[in-house]
Protein backbone atom coordinates (compact mmCIF):
# COMPACT_ATOMS: atom_id res chain seq x y z
CA UNK A 1 0.00 0.00 0.00
CA UNK A 2 2.36 2.91 -1.08
CA UNK A 3 1.85 6.25 -0.42
CA UNK A 4 -1.10 5.87 1.21
CA UNK A 5 -2.19 9.39 3.62
CA UNK A 6 -4.32 9.18 6.41
CA UNK A 7 -5.93 12.64 6.18
CA UNK A 8 -7.68 14.09 9.99
CA UNK A 9 -9.29 17.28 9.51
CA UNK A 10 -9.72 18.52 13.37
CA UNK A 11 -10.59 21.95 14.95
CA UNK A 12 -9.26 24.06 12.13
CA UNK A 13 -5.68 21.47 11.97
CA UNK A 14 -5.19 18.73 9.44
CA UNK A 15 -2.89 15.83 10.89
CA UNK A 16 -1.41 13.08 7.91
CA UNK A 17 0.33 9.72 8.14
CA UNK A 18 1.53 7.77 5.37
CA UNK A 19 -0.03 4.30 5.49
CA UNK A 20 1.96 3.08 3.25
CA UNK A 21 4.95 3.08 5.69
CA UNK A 22 3.17 0.83 7.77
CA UNK A 23 2.87 -2.91 7.91
CA UNK A 24 0.01 -4.22 6.54
CA UNK A 25 -1.13 -6.46 9.91
CA UNK A 26 0.01 -3.17 11.97
CA UNK A 27 -2.14 -0.75 9.73
CA UNK A 28 -5.69 -1.45 11.37
CA UNK A 29 -4.12 -0.71 14.64
CA UNK A 30 -1.87 2.90 13.38
CA UNK A 31 -5.11 4.27 12.29
CA UNK A 32 -7.00 3.83 15.46
CA UNK A 33 -3.57 5.43 17.24
CA UNK A 34 -3.62 8.44 15.07
CA UNK A 35 -7.22 8.66 15.96
CA UNK A 36 -7.19 8.68 19.45
CA UNK A 37 -3.39 10.81 19.35
CA UNK A 38 -5.66 13.94 17.58
CA UNK A 39 -8.72 12.65 20.13
CA UNK A 40 -11.22 12.16 16.79
CA UNK A 41 -14.91 11.88 17.68
CA UNK A 42 -15.00 7.73 18.38
CA UNK A 43 -19.06 7.54 17.30
CA UNK A 44 -19.99 9.32 14.25
CA UNK A 45 -21.30 12.65 15.19
CA UNK A 46 -19.14 14.43 13.15
CA UNK A 47 -20.47 12.46 10.31
CA UNK A 48 -24.04 13.00 10.90
CA UNK A 49 -24.14 16.60 11.91
CA UNK A 50 -21.12 18.16 9.90
CA UNK A 51 -19.99 21.15 10.93
CA UNK A 52 -17.92 23.52 8.47
CA UNK A 53 -15.46 25.95 8.82
CA UNK A 54 -14.03 28.63 6.22
CA UNK A 55 -10.60 27.90 5.22
CA UNK A 56 -7.68 30.02 3.33
CA UNK A 57 -6.97 28.51 -0.13
CA UNK A 58 -4.29 31.06 -1.16
CA UNK A 59 -3.74 35.19 -1.59
CA UNK A 60 -5.92 36.16 -4.13
CA UNK A 61 -8.11 32.94 -3.74
CA UNK A 62 -11.87 33.23 -2.35
CA UNK A 63 -11.42 31.40 1.36
CA UNK A 64 -14.13 28.14 0.96
CA UNK A 65 -16.42 26.05 3.07
CA UNK A 66 -14.99 22.53 4.30
CA UNK A 67 -15.70 20.34 6.97
CA UNK A 68 -14.37 21.04 10.12
CA UNK A 69 -14.25 17.01 11.02
CA UNK A 70 -13.25 14.70 8.63
CA UNK A 71 -11.33 11.60 7.73
CA UNK A 72 -9.66 11.01 4.20
CA UNK A 73 -7.34 8.86 2.62
CA UNK A 74 -5.39 9.82 -0.19
CA UNK A 75 -3.73 7.52 -2.66
CA UNK A 76 -0.38 9.64 -3.28
CA UNK A 77 0.80 12.40 -0.87
CA UNK A 78 -1.42 14.56 -0.80
CA UNK A 79 -0.48 18.29 -2.30
CA UNK A 80 1.53 21.01 -1.01
CA UNK A 81 -0.92 23.40 0.39
CA UNK A 82 -2.04 20.74 2.77
CA UNK A 83 1.08 19.37 3.56
CA UNK A 84 2.36 22.62 4.40
CA UNK A 85 -0.57 23.03 7.07
CA UNK A 86 -0.21 19.70 8.26
CA UNK A 87 1.10 17.82 11.40
CA UNK A 88 2.77 14.97 9.91
CA UNK A 89 2.51 11.82 12.32
CA UNK A 90 5.10 9.06 11.41
CA UNK A 91 5.21 5.45 12.37
CA UNK A 92 7.28 6.00 16.17
CA UNK A 93 4.76 9.03 16.72
CA UNK A 94 1.54 6.11 16.26
CA UNK A 95 3.78 3.41 17.84
CA UNK A 96 4.25 5.80 21.22
CA UNK A 97 0.32 6.38 21.87
CA UNK A 98 -0.05 5.29 25.25
CA UNK A 99 -1.54 1.78 25.77
CA UNK A 100 -4.20 3.08 27.79
CA UNK A 101 -5.09 5.87 25.81
CA UNK A 102 -5.33 3.62 22.81
CA UNK A 103 -7.40 0.92 24.70
CA UNK A 104 -9.69 3.62 26.08
CA UNK A 105 -9.99 4.85 22.53
CA UNK A 106 -10.58 1.48 20.62
CA UNK A 107 -13.53 0.60 23.33
CA UNK A 108 -15.55 3.96 22.94
CA UNK A 109 -15.22 3.04 18.92
CA UNK A 110 -16.29 -0.30 19.79
CA UNK A 111 -19.01 0.59 21.81
CA UNK A 112 -19.99 2.97 18.54
CA UNK A 113 -19.81 0.30 16.57
CA UNK A 114 -22.39 -2.04 18.93
CA UNK A 115 -24.68 0.64 19.37
CA UNK A 116 -24.84 0.75 15.64
CA UNK A 117 -25.51 -3.13 15.46
CA UNK A 118 -28.08 -3.29 18.02
CA UNK A 119 -30.40 -0.48 16.52
CA UNK A 120 -30.12 -2.20 13.05
CA UNK A 121 -31.50 -5.11 14.38
CA UNK A 122 -33.86 -3.32 16.50
CA UNK A 123 -35.12 -2.24 13.17
CA UNK A 124 -35.22 -4.95 11.43
CA UNK A 125 -36.74 -6.90 14.26
CA UNK A 126 -39.14 -4.28 14.27
CA UNK A 127 -41.77 -6.18 12.14
CA UNK A 128 -41.57 -9.26 13.33
CA UNK A 129 -44.61 -10.77 14.64
CA UNK A 130 -43.79 -10.55 18.52
CA UNK A 131 -44.93 -14.51 19.24
CA UNK A 132 -42.80 -15.72 16.11
CA UNK A 133 -40.02 -13.47 18.05
CA UNK A 134 -40.54 -15.21 21.47
CA UNK A 135 -40.53 -18.47 19.64
CA UNK A 136 -37.58 -17.71 17.72
CA UNK A 137 -35.91 -16.99 21.11
CA UNK A 138 -37.07 -20.09 23.09
CA UNK A 139 -36.27 -22.48 19.99
CA UNK A 140 -34.48 -20.73 16.66
CA UNK A 141 -35.36 -24.46 14.95
CA UNK A 142 -38.84 -23.92 15.79
CA UNK A 143 -39.56 -21.35 12.81
CA UNK A 144 -41.68 -22.37 10.01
Amino acid sequence: MPDTWLIIHLHGDVHVCNLGEIDDDDRDDAIMAARALVDFPADDSWAATPELTWQKVAPGVPDRQVLATAVMVSFGQPHDDLMNRARVWDREDLANVAPDVLAKYKARYAENVRKHQVESLAAQLSGVDPDVLAAALIHPRALP
